[in-house]
């Protein structure tokens, strides 16, 4: 065990030091200018002339593929993983936004109800410490247009709520899907072996 890593790391530390003028995929893809940078399980890493890129081994050519040590079994291990943590990742912001929604929700909900109140206490006459505070002959407590501006706004923060709860709801079967892929690929791999 020990002498297959010691390889994969001479392997990698040579491949670090590797360059090519035009480096070109399966797919027509040209990189120009290519320096491999790092050997994952998956593919590899190289500086070209347009930056960064990772290129996976099912990607790159028979002669690379053997020359950088590909392994199929790693390969789809490695990328099942980086899929669970997007996917996991993905969950996470969901949840944030979801948190962020209900705060959001709620100071909305506290403002309206402060309003409300304060509307009750003018029209009853009734001020702070008990003063009254009654309204002038021209004055109302909320215009027709206000008052019609906090109902569209109470509705429309009731249909925001129902799209996120729908889009929650698809974002949570998307995952599940994902997890169960991933798992029926680990029993397949279990299975091969």
């Amino acid at each position: 065990m020990k002498r297959v890593f010691l390889s994969l790391l001479c392997l990698a530390t040579v491949a670090a030091s590797d360059t090519y003028p035009v480096l070109k995929t399966n797919n027509g893809t040209e990189y120009r200018n290519a320096r491999v940078s790092g050997v994952e399980p998956d593919g590899i890493t190289i500086f070209h002339a347009g930056g960064v890129a990772k290129i996976l081994f099912r990607e790159l050519p028979n002669a690379l593929q053997e020359k950088y040590g590909y392994n199929a079994a790693a390969a789809a291990k490695a990328e099942a993983a980086d899929r669970a943590a997007q996917a996991a990742i993905a969950v996470q912001a969901q949840q944030d936004a979801a948190t962020a929604a209900k705060a959001r929700l709620e100071q909305e909900k506290q403002q309206a109800q402060a309003m409300r109140e304060a509307e009750r206490k003018r029209m009853a006459g009734g001020g702070v410490g008990g003063a009254s505070a009654a309204l002038k002959p021209n004055e109302t407590a909320l215009t027709y247009e206000e008052r019609k501006r906090l109902e569209r706004e109470i509705a429309a923060g009731r249909i925001v709520r129902q799209v996120r709860r729908e889009e929650d709801a698809k974002d949570r079967a998307a995952v599940r899907e994902e997890r169960k892929r991933i798992k029926e690929e680990e029993k397949e791999e279990a299975e091969a072996k």
